[in-house]
């Protein structure tokens, strides 16, 4: 754990750029970059729960979180390839619902059984996949572009 609890962020941020630098040095493509990622995540959460006891440290680093950040990895690869730019506004909009709906019934249940990924990744991934959809139905859609736009850049300041 880091001295100042806010700086688990930080933490992981520094973790995952030592990974991204070491993909990118061993993989060419996005796609497969994202592949070994995935499994070297796999394989280290896997090594902590199969061997037991661990360093604080260890055991830190090879948290199931690290499962969100390549439902990012995989978000941004279908956004660099354009996939967002082809998706119909009916279905951005679904899954933003859809989303929304998932995190909404996480809140709700009992939560004596909680897996993160389901309860909080897996819901925030098809928000955030709607949304970046959605930008090109705004433009193309012609939406007041000043509003959306006053709207995200303060979203970044709050």
């Amino acid at each position: 754990m880091p001295i100042v609890k806010v700086g688990w962020t930080l933490n992981y941020e520094m973790f995952f750029y030592i990974f991204f630098a070491a993909a990118i040095v061993m993989v060419s493509s996005s796609i497969w970059r994202t592949v070994l990622l995935y499994c070297a995540f796999i394989g280290l959460i896997l090594f902590v729960s199969l061997v037991g006891s661990q360093p604080d440290a260890v055991r830190y680093f090879c948290d199931p979180i690290l499962f969100e950040f390549i439902l990012g990895c995989f978000v941004a690869n279908l956004y660099m390839s354009d996939r967002f730019n082809n998706m119909p506004c009916s279905i951005c909009r679904i899954l933003i619902a859809f989303g929304t709906a998932l995190l909404f019934c996480s809140s709700i249940y009992d939560n004596s059984f909680s897996n993160r990924l389901l309860d909080y990744g897996v819901p925030a991934t098809l928000i955030v996949m709607g949304f970046i959809g959605l930008e090109h139905c705004i433009i193309k859609d012609n939406w007041n572009s000043k509003l959306w736009r006053f709207l995200g850049d303060a979203s970044v300041l709050v």
